[in-house]
């Protein structure tokens, strides 16, 4: 719904503007300042040192597993290394040119969704070595507490998931650069969200078909990945 309610947001007004725009004329100038000088200063930037921070983790996580017993990334200093390092990367590739930002972009979508195919891969080979025992119990498994006591943490878990929502609304700033925008927005849009739901849904079978509920839970690994594909 709320992927539906942005693309007819942009194709009825294709502006460079997106979120700030539809504010301006719906409050007026000063809520769309707001909007902007607060998504400048704290919402993006805030995001931005999220998904670096989790990036340096893992990829430090991944060296260390690489070169297990070199010394080389045990302490926080190398996945902090990583995310500035990120940051200031794809700043550099942004000054080059809107070609350029463009090809990395569709680049590490493509490694992106490559390794979520090859997790769901992964974890239909374990199906079919090991049968549906797993993931059968994780289905039927239930925690017990009542529904009141599980509220709280549904919500949390909603938290995480909302970081999938978030890119539907810079898509509408793309919409005063194409040509149809009335057709070509919901269309995009709706295409996004079916494979952003494909994977997520790839994703969780995965899981769900190797590790148990406790391991899931426990698995800092499983919350983080999750979320930021």
């Amino acid at each position: 719904a709320y992927a539906r309610v942005l693309g007819e947001l942009g194709a009825s007004v294709p502006s460079a503007g997106g979120d700030a725009e539809y504010l301006r004329l719906a409050y007026g100038e000063r809520a769309a300042f707001l909007f902007v000088w607060t998504n400048f200063w704290v919402f993006k930037p805030g995001a931005q040192a999220i998904i670096a921070t989790i990036f340096g983790e893992y990829t430090a996580a991944a060296l260390e597993f690489a070169f297990e017993g070199g010394g080389t990334v045990q302490d926080g200093w190398t996945s902090r290394l990583l995310a500035v390092g990120a940051i200031t990367g794809l700043t550099l590739v942004n000054t080059l040119g809107i070609r350029e930002s463009a090809n990395l972009q569709n680049a590490l979508t493509v490694i992106k969704s490559s390794m979520v195919a090859a997790l769901f891969l992964a974890g239909m080979g374990h199906l079919a070595v090991n049968g549906t025992a797993t993931l059968a119990s994780n289905f039927n498994e239930r925690s017990g507490n009542s529904l009141g006591a599980e509220l709280p943490g549904f919500g949390r878990a909603i938290i995480p998931c909302l970081w999938a929502f978030d890119g539907w609304a810079d898509v509408g700033s793309m919409a005063e650069e194409m040509q149809n925008p009335e057709k070509d927005l919901p269309r995009v849009i709706y295409t996004s969200v079916l494979c952003v739901a494909l994977l997520y849904t790839a994703c969780n079978v995965s899981y769900f078909s190797v590790l148990s509920q406790q391991q899931i839970v426990e698995s800092s690994a499983v919350k983080k990945f999750t979320p930021l594909n």
